[in-house]
């Protein structure tokens, strides 16, 4: 508002100035009394521009048009220029164009009153200051408008990779409840067999309470363990299907089944003697999981590759790392990775472990995991 108050004045400082000039009153004529408050009127009303544009360039022309009759030529027509621009910024193509054709052409029709010199002259400059306003003003709007555009489709991408990201996230930990579900279920189970079998031979009484809280804590604790997965079971339709857990043993026959599928991939084991290799639960369904991931994602964004599967032991975590000399899955040029590296990455993190993926130097790809190893890992 304070940049329209000084261009207002400083417009109506011109007008004035240049219309009490000896060389303009010489060719013009000396300005009436009357008229100098219609001079001023289309700068001054400048400073409403942006507040009622529309107004502010009707009420400009029709005082411009008013003055022609006292006066054959002023500089208050020069407003025009700021005037229309406003009007087409900040209002449709179509009513802008209505909007300024009616106020330019009466102000042209000014030319129609008395002498005032060179009429074509007088003509382009009126016709242009309206005109020259207008098209700024257009092409304002219309990049205004592509940045709009531009900037909601920007916040729609990031809200779209933030959704797919929260939704791997979640189907990765339904994943995970469901094979602690398998594991745990499976040995509380067993527990409670032994304990019913061993009642059944026990004849001191103390013993037998014992094994009957076994037993039935034992049987609440799998319908716990029932309900709580139900809870967090993907709905119908979910990419995250419950399978079976895989174990560390397991990663051998995966690395077999990729290569016979036509990937050239090797497997490098560095656990034995220090980590058993049929471990099992959740360290090592965590590592077959994201040798599986990784895997996949070689076959599908590297192109004509190589790939080497690492397993390393160290005194307390597992390493995994899964390297290739190809171009790099798409997905990881993307803020935060796909839908396969978050999915990885929420489950190393639920083991206190960390994700490392990122190209490798001289081109590729590596993702690296540490995991955690449960007590007892070590061999």
């Amino acid at each position: 508002m304070l940049i329209d108050v000084a261009i207002a004045v400083a417009l109506a400082g011109l007008t004035v100035g240049t219309m009490v000039e000896p060389a303009w009153t010489e060719k013009f004529g000396e300005v009436p009394g009357w008229c100098w408050p219609l001079v001023v009127l289309p700068p001054l009303v400048v400073a409403i521009r942006r507040t009622a544009p529309a107004t502010a360039l009707v009420l400009a022309t029709a005082a411009y048009v008013v003055t022609a009759i006292g006066t054959a030529m002023n500089n208050g027509v020069l407003a025009a220029a700021f005037l229309t621009y406003t009007v087409a910024a900040s209002r449709p193509v179509g009513a802008s164009r209505l909007l300024v054709l009616v106020t330019a052409v009466p102000a042209a029709a000014t030319l129609l009153y008395g002498e005032g010199g060179d009429e074509l002259f007088r003509l382009v400059v009126i016709l242009g200051t309206y005109a020259v306003g207008w098209v700024i003003g257009v092409r304002t709007r219309e990049s205004l408008s592509r940045s709009e555009v531009l900037e909601q489709e920007a916040a729609d991408a990031r809200a779209a990779a933030e959704a797919v990201a929260l939704q791997a996230v979640e189907d990765e930990r339904a994943r995970i409840a469901s094979e602690l579900h398998d594991a745990v279920g499976h040995a509380v189970n067993v527990m409670v067999m032994q304990a019913g079998a061993a009642r059944l031979t026990a004849t001191d009484e103390r013993t037998l309470d014992a094994l009957r809280n076994i037993e039935r804590v034992g049987r609440a604790s799998l319908a716990d363990l029932d309900t709580m997965l139900g809870l967090l079971r993907p709905v119908a339709g979910s990419d995250a299907p419950r399978e079976p857990a895989h174990r560390l043993s397991d990663v051998a026959e995966l690395v077999a089944g990729v290569r016979a599928a036509g990937l050239d991939v090797a497997l490098r084991d560095e656990t034995e003697g220090r980590v058993p290799f049929d471990l099992d639960g959740r360290v090592g369904s965590a590592a077959y999981r994201i040798v599986q991931e990784s895997l996949t994602n070689i076959t599908k964004h590297a192109g004509p590759a190589s790939a080497e599967v690492v397993l390393r032991a160290g005194p307390k975590e597992l390493v995994v790392l899964v390297t290739d000399d190809g171009r790099g899955p798409v997905e990881a040029t993307t803020s935060g990775g796909g839908r396969g590296i978050v999915g990885m990455r929420e489950r190393v993190h639920v083991l206190g472990g960390r994700l490392e993926v990122g190209p490798r130097t001289g081109g590729g790809f590596r993702v690296e995991a540490h995991i955690p190893l449960e007590r007892g890992g070590l061999a």
